[in-house]
């Protein structure tokens, strides 16, 4: 993959994407945070540093050190914002995206629930007018149409498929957070990313335990059981 732009703070992370075109804000707003699916794909754009926070602290590291050590600091912060862009991150914005997209869906689906639950029992109390009279047909009709509701509500039902929009919105933003976490770890050092390490060696170890949490697979566990292999 191609090198990423040496600094974040000039890209926005609500810039459009091609299919954004002629759309209000509101309707881009509302497909970004709303989606009920993900042909559209991730903004490639988001970034977990706002790049209006990353030039505020940019701004407080130069009151803090001289101008080597801020050299210094800053080509590190740079380069580990680059191993996160090009490993981490795409792997986060397509979870965080399934994420939505599953939430969203279970919500819908909620709305549907409850719809037809209300549209059935309005339809059921219409029987009070019309019981009692032998030859009115409203009564068959009236069963008719909540037995059309009901296959309505086993349809919704199957539809989910196996698995429902409900769990996969859980493991996906179980699996996005994770990844979030190792994010803001490999930028503080925090273990297991150490100084002890190489630079090469820490970003590969990065992008290995970030492939491990997309796949469901705790990156702690996956190490130790490499160790215990290995020896």
């Amino acid at each position: 993959m191609g090198e990423e732009p040496a600094s974040t703070a000039n890209i926005n992370p609500t810039a459009q994407k091609p299919d954004d075109k002629g759309k209000s804000p509101i309707q881009k707003w509302l497909l970004e945070e709303f989606p009920l699916s993900s042909s559209g794909g991730p903004n490639e754009n988001y970034k977990l540093i706002d790049p209006e926070e990353y030039n505020r602290i940019c701004t407080r590291l130069k009151k803090r050190l001289d101008p080597g050590e801020l050299e210094k600091a800053h080509e590190r912060l740079e380069a580990d914002l680059r191993d996160l862009n090009r490993e981490l991150m795409p792997l986060f914005r397509e979870l965080d995206l399934r994420a939505k997209v599953s939430q969203n869906q279970y919500r819908a689906f909620q709305i549907g629930f409850m719809f037809l639950a209300a549209l059935t029992t309005f339809v059921g109390s219409l029987q009070l007018f019309v019981v009692g009279d032998p030859g009115n047909n409203g009564i068959a009709i009236i069963g008719l149409i909540e037995t059309l509701l009901s296959l309505a509500t086993v349809f919704l039902v199957n539809i989910q498929g196996n698995e429902s929009p409900y769990s996969k919105w859980l493991t996906s933003r179980q699996r996005a957070e994770q990844l979030r976490r190792e994010y803001f770890r490999y930028l503080a050092d925090a273990s297991p990313y150490n100084e002890q390490f190489a630079i090469p060696k820490r970003r590969l170890l990065m992008a290995r335990r970030a492939t491990s949490i997309n796949e469901g697979k705790d990156p702690d566990r996956v190490e130790l059981d490499e160790r215990r292999n290995d020896g």
